[in-house]
């Protein structure tokens, strides 16, 4: 369910009271739904919430009265049972055709009591006229005491935001990624009559303009420094009804400036980047794996000495760095921020930020199926970012959760993106069909409307066995699918996890399949970063996206089905022969059409591209040799 306007309470400043409440709901603590240790308060009027399940609430509330289209307060006043950390938030469910809303995780101390409050929205066209609420308790905690429910029907808040969409990192411009304009809209409710922007430098006025949208030219001779943007709102009888303001900045130069454009691709020093990334391993195998497409290795150093032979390896074998230091919400957030900076700083001291190997950070795994407070997190990405304005910070998250918690979680980030591991799963999380590899393009679709299509979406594929003994990895065809259907899903970064886990990999049979990808996708990813599509065709069991690039055709058809399926294709390329990629073989195309059969999730790429007529890869030996297998299990 998308909330236009409010999406995040916890973000928006919700502008004047709420109205008296318009009806109410008294929730029967007696009558709830209890998991396992979560049980009714002695006193009958409170309740004791345990964690049960990332998926599933500790305690659920059935069937509580709701109008269709109508706003809602919900609040709770929680307690932690004993003084350890904590995290409480709530899931609203209302249908079976609408997204659920996940309220932003707080964290609740014994010391302290919070009044946690949300709004959110019934849909409109919702088929039911009730809606039902779970409540969760996260992190390392004992549990939750939870008192004092409330749910009233509340008028809409008021609320104002200005977006912008150039320059689209950061709200800033670099020299080495050069904007033509300043361009963006105004977002507001109530809707306003008239908006006024103005574009200043100090007292300067450089430009106006009215209307909710704008764009503003830039000049190349401005200066570095901060620019101010500023809209104001007018109602229908010409009163101010708010301001809002956006500051610019114009960097000044650095030696590695690594942009993300418009076109939500990644650009180090005015070249396009193609990332694809997994975690370091030894140096050789860094080496070789990077001769086959890694480009960029995931490191976590503890000291500034391994920091810099990591770099100077980097450098010399001609590959890139992603930094995982991770962001731990404790009890004190404000030296907890403290600490983990100076961490930071100290292992990439400033003098390293000017290194070429530097590519992007990550600020944390997974924060909000764990229970991690938002307001903490937003402070440290905003810390890293003043420490490095040049490097774009990537924040991970689990398959679940609503697109509203999702867009929350992705404002703490420059690229925002989900883990996903569908082959031999357990259950890993509840986007999409979990146990399909069509969850893939679900879960980047999810990170998509969170990041309304403003940011890069990554995602995390699967190099890793859910079970030890036993372990079943992806074949050829479900790897390709995989990393196929996130290009089709206009994912920008690829990463893969397991290579570095500590149980690595445990079957050789498996590397074939996995350097194939590696250096299918170096060849595929350009294509689809930046060729035009020119068509495109989701409707059938076999769909399809057909791009042209540097003077060539690409038709990319996969078949999302677990069934074989033959296929008639539009195409646009001449009558007879078609190449298709990789597989030594042709089809015929007449009349823009052409037939060709697809065993389950296969896909088949067709072009004229000389280059892609096949594509030999041989498994290095220091990879081969390194495998340690795992014992079958005894049955």
């Amino acid at each position: 369910m998308k909330l236009p306007a409010i999406r995040k309470c916890s973000l928006f400043v919700v502008l004047g009271a709420l109205l008296p409440a318009l009806g109410a709901y008294d929730f029967p603590i007696a009558q709830a739904k209890y998991a396992e240790k979560s049980r009714p308060g002695d006193d009958g009027k409170s309740l004791i919430l345990h964690h049960f399940s990332y998926f599933q609430p500790g305690v659920s509330f059935g069937k509580i009265p709701a109008k269709r289209g109508a706003f809602y307060e919900f609040s709770a006043d929680v307690t932690a049972l004993r003084t350890e950390r904590n995290a409480f938030y709530a899931q609203v469910t209302f249908d079976n055709k609408h997204e659920k809303y996940h309220s932003i995780a707080e964290l609740i101390f014994k010391k302290e009591t919070k009044n946690v409050k949300f709004i959110f929205q019934v849909p409109p066209d919702s088929e039911r006229n009730y809606i039902d609420i779970g409540l969760y308790s996260r992190v390392t905690g004992s549990g939750l005491i939870c008192r004092n429910f409330k749910l009233q029907e509340v008028k809409r808040p008021e609320s104002r935001e200005l977006i912008l969409t150039s320059p689209a990192f950061r709200g800033s411009i670099y020299q080495s990624h050069p904007i033509r304009t300043i361009s963006g809209f105004v977002r507001a409710y109530p809707e306003p009559a008239r908006v006024t922007l103005t574009l200043r430098r100090g007292d300067q006025v450089l430009a106006r303009s009215t209307g909710k949208s704008f764009s503003f030219p830039v000049a190349d001779d401005w200066k570095e420094g901060v620019y101010l943007l500023h809209a104001e709102l007018f109602d229908r009888n010409g009163r101010k009804s708010g301001e809002i303001e956006q500051k610019i900045r114009k960097m000044p130069p650095s030696p590695v400036e690594v942009v993300i454009g418009q076109d939500r691709n990644f650009y180090v020093n005015g070249k396009i980047f193609h990332p694809l990334i997994t975690g370091a391993t030894d140096l050789e195998r860094n080496k070789t794996a990077a001769q086959n497409g890694i480009t960029v290795f995931t490191i976590r150093p503890n000291t500034e000495e391994e920091a810099r032979a990591a770099f100077a390896a980097a450098n010399r074998d001609g590959y890139k760095l992603l930094i995982a230091n991770y962001y731990h919400v404790g009890g004190d957030p404000e030296n907890d921020l403290k600490r983990w900076f100076t961490r930071i700083s100290s292992i990439i001291p400033p003098d390293l930020l000017k290194d070429p190997a530097l590519f992007a950070w990550i600020l944390k795994d997974e924060p909000a199926i764990l229970g991690e407070p938002f307001a903490p997190l937003l402070d440290a990405y905003r810390k890293l970012r003043e420490y490095d304005p040049y490097r774009p910070i990537f924040l991970n998250e689990a398959p679940e959760g609503s697109v509203e918690q999702n867009r929350v979680y992705s404002e703490a980030s420059d690229i925002y993106g989900m883990d996903i591991y569908p082959v031999g799963r357990r259950m890993h999380g509840s986007i999409g069909e979990p146990y399909s590899l069509t969850s893939i393009g679900a879960c980047a679709e999810v990170c998509g409307k969170a990041v309304e299509g403003r940011k890069p979406v990554w995602l995390y594929l699967q190099a890793y066995a859910w079970h030890h003994k036993n372990p079943v990895y992806p074949d050829l065809a479900q790897s390709r699918f995989m990393f196929y259907d996130s290009f089709f899903h206009d994912v920008k970064g690829i990463l893969y996890f397991g290579i570095s886990h500590e149980r690595g990999i445990l079957r050789r049979s498996f590397l074939p399949v996995l350097f194939r990808s590696f250096n299918e996708i170096r060849v595929v990813h350009p294509v689809f970063a930046s060729g035009k599509r020119v068509a495109e065709d989701f409707r059938n069991p076999v769909r399809t996206i057909e791009l042209l690039y540097h003077g060539q055709r690409y038709l990319f058809a996969a078949n999302y089905t677990t069934k074989e399926v033959t296929a008639q294709l539009r195409h646009g390329f001449p009558d007879g022969g078609i190449p298709v990629a990789f597989e030594n073989r042709t089809v015929t195309g007449k009349n823009g059409r052409l037939t060709d059969r697809f065993t389950p999730n296969a896909v088949h790429v067709y072009t004229n591209d000389p280059a892609w007529r096949t594509l030999e890869v041989t498994v290095p030996e220091v990879w081969l040799s390194s495998i340690r297998e795992a014992p079958e299990e005894k049955k």
